[in-house]
């Protein structure tokens, strides 16, 4: 983990976001951080992802900073701190990739990341 990414080297962040206010019946969302990273530990050992016959640690900058932190069930505090972050690696020419937090569709957010990558 990498707790300031916007000064690291990495090309790519990325970011948790453990939020599942956005979900009815089907909560979860918040796990998928952890899930993701727990299975990602296991597969450490296979250097090589098949299809492909090179290890993409050789090819891409990657760095994890862990989990955005806000106040547990604020979901305006949520979209704020996700949007300061994101522009903020933007800024420092970063890449960002963060999960955990869909089905919610917070356009401030999300629409800066695929703008900049176009």
């Amino acid at each position: 983990m990498n707790f300031q990414p916007y000064d690291s080297d990495a090309d790519w962040v990325i970011t948790g976001v453990p939020f599942d206010m956005a979900t009815s019946g089907r909560a979860g969302g918040r796990h998928g951080p952890a899930a993701i990273r727990q299975v990602s530990t296991n597969l450490a050992w296979e250097h090589n992802r098949f299809p492909w016959n090179f290890d993409m640690r050789e090819r891409l900058n990657v760095v994890d900073c862990g989990d955005l932190v806000y106040a547990f069930g604020d979901a305006r505090e949520m979209s704020e701190k996700l949007q300061a972050h994101a522009e903020k690696l933007l800024a420092a020419g970063k890449r960002m990739l963060s999960f955990g937090w869909r089905p919610l569709r917070d356009p401030a957010a999300a629409a800066r990341p695929r703008e900049t990558l176009r």
